[in-house]
């Protein structure tokens, strides 16, 4: 039995577009190593701000994000959540979810710099800040969502991902976890120095 669907030109359009994103997806996911090699190159894209990088990984994240979830950007270095901001709006947008920029921070010096100065980061203070929430509207918001998500690009150390977590557990009373387009292992002993990117498969 045939069905007929009308759309117009820019329906049509973001329906081609969403299939061949789609297909490159799975053709990426087949090919292993430079599978690999494309996640690491998407998390840096990412964080350099490239719409199309950041439209691509949340292709790859939102299948990890149920719908009516509640997404929330971790700030970079400056303070702010400024790419991670973007990729969340672009996964809440596939996802069906929202963005909650509730999360701050100090301006401060990068965790990879950091790590090249051979810092140990565990000991690095990020003074995460939410919200203030004296009514506990953002409470009730967080606490009726499924899925709490704390979203960025790149996990490394998991410091960023621990203090984020726990700022969010203390001031909002709800667990949240991480979802990461790439992950480094092992970053400051690594024999080798070579920073092995994972996707989040």
């Amino acid at each position: 039995m045939r069905r007929t669907i009308k759309c117009n030109e820019n329906e049509l359009r973001h329906i081609i577009s969403e299939c061949v994103r789609r297909i490159i997806f799975e053709a990426l996911a087949c090919l292993g190593g430079n599978y690999a090699k494309r996640i690491r190159y998407l998390c840096h894209a990412v964080k350099d701000g490239n719409i199309a990088a950041i439209d691509e990984a949340s292709l790859i994240m939102a299948k990890y994000v149920p719908a009516g979830s509640i997404l929330i950007p971790i700030p970079s270095h400056n303070g702010r959540a400024t790419y991670t901001l973007k990729l969340a709006q672009f996964i809440a947008k596939r996802s069906k979810s929202k963005v909650m920029d509730i999360l701050s921070s100090p301006s401060r010096e990068s965790m990879y710099n950091l790590k090249q100065k051979n810092v140990n980061v565990k000991n690095v203070n990020l003074n995460f800040t939410g919200i203030s929430d004296d009514d506990g509207s953002i409470a009730n918001i967080l606490s009726s969502a499924h899925n709490v998500i704390l979203i960025d690009n790149v996990v490394s150390s998991g410091i960023t991902y621990e203090q984020a977590q726990n700022e969010i557990k203390q001031r909002y009373g709800v667990d949240a976890w991480m979802l990461s387009l790439g992950a480094v292992q092992n970053p400051q002993y690594d024999r080798d120095e070579k920073r092995v990117i994972r996707s989040i498969f």
